[in-house]
């Protein structure tokens, strides 16, 4: 999960997809600057990764810790991103399921308690 995340920092969609599934589904969260819906599979993370590109001068994430679960992970993390002068910077989780050693779904949450929760880790 960590290394789909640098993937992500270093803005290299070839990365990310080679550890991701065919039906991969990434569910990030939406800031006040830019509303987002889920990606699907290998064509959906080459259009986030886009997206990435096209919303974000800077984006980076910094993971604090990787929490383990019955059926998921949870990493905990924050995330710095720069567009112009608009500046978000906080922390965040984001909950990985893995199937067959790859990542088949993810979701970013903005709350790392709520992330927990969703995980049975509280």
């Amino acid at each position: 999960m960590t290394a789909l995340l640098s993937a992500v920092t270093r803005r290299d969609a070839e990365a990310a997809i080679a550890l991701a599934t065919e039906d991969f589904v990434f569910e990030p969260a939406s800031t006040p600057m830019f509303e987002r819906h889920p990606y699907h599979g290998h064509e959906g993370l080459r259009a986030y990764f886009a997206d990435l590109e096209r919303d974000w001068d800077e984006f980076d994430i910094t993971v604090a810790a990787v929490r383990e679960a019955a059926r998921h992970t949870v990493v905990l993390a924050r995330i710095y991103a720069r567009a112009g002068g608009a500046i978000a910077d906080g922390p965040a989780a984001f909950v990985f399921e893995l199937r067959d050693g790859r990542v088949a779904w993810a979701k970013t949450y903005r709350d790392r308690e709520e992330a927990l929760r969703f995980a049975g880790l509280e």
